[in-house]
């Protein structure tokens, strides 16, 4: 008898899917700068307006998106225990997420320039826990696309110290972290940093008292910081 021998082999479909933003637009005849916020793990597009609108609601298109993985969180709502939360990456081939999340992020400005409605020469990724390993992902692969990046409360991609393939760009960041901060531990953020100064040109650091949060309190620096960075045309 012969032995049958029985092959796995993985393949993969190919689906289209929406991804969904909000967009704030105040009231003026003139292009604005564009600030892309991008929520934390279980967070969502309207929990994110509302801090990006915190910043600053009068001086910037606001485009909150949200991300493409939906779970469910505890809640203390009832009779409804279960919330949805959104996440941006997943382990399980993790390159689609950044690749997704790339895409997204050159579709919302594509899109909103297409519409006057942006000045393009001053968009800035704000992100916050999970996404911020994203948008530094965004930052350095498309780095002619935006004039900064605000990381609260985030890390920065595990491999940025590869020579190979990060190279040094001419970009601004403000890096905001808490010193209670469990997560991202004041001794994580220092190793991030001193990777950091090596690659960007143009980055300021400021660390609140606090733990894993975006506080109101740095709500005014961050509005200062991207005002000081506005290409004025």
């Amino acid at each position: 008898m012969t032995d049958v021998i029985i092959m796995i082999k993985e393949k993969k479909t190919i689906q289209q899917i929406s991804l969904y933003y909000d967009v704030y637009i105040p009231d003026s005849d003139n292009k604005k700068p564009l600030l892309i916020a991008l929520h934390g793990y279980g967070g969502n597009k309207k929990s994110m307006m509302i801090i990006a609108q915190g910043i600053n609601k009068q001086d910037y298109v606001i485009a909150s998106l949200q991300g493409p993985y939906q779970h469910f969180l505890p809640s203390e709502l009832t009779p409804n225990p279960l919330r949805p939360g959104f996440g941006w990456i997943t382990k399980f081939k993790s390159d689609e997420s950044i690749e997704l999340h790339h895409n997204s992020i050159k579709s919302i400005i594509e899109t909103l320039k297409n519409e006057n409605r942006i000045d393009a020469d001053n968009v800035f990724l704000l992100g916050f826990s999970q996404s911020v390993s994203l948008n530094y992902r965004f930052a350095f692969a498309y780095p002619e696309l935006i004039k900064g990046v605000i990381a609260t409360n985030g890390g920065t991609p595990g491999d940025l110290s590869n020579a190979d393939k990060y190279r040094k760009i001419n970009l601004s960041v403000l890096h905001i972290s808490g010193n209670q901060d469990t997560i991202y531990t004041p001794k994580i953020v220092d190793q991030q940093i001193t990777t950091l100064k090596l690659l960007v040109n143009d980055l300021e650091i400021f660390s609140f008292d606090g733990g894993h949060e975006f506080p109101p309190k740095t709500f005014p620096i961050i509005d200062k910081w991207i005002k000081g960075k506005i290409i004025k045309t």
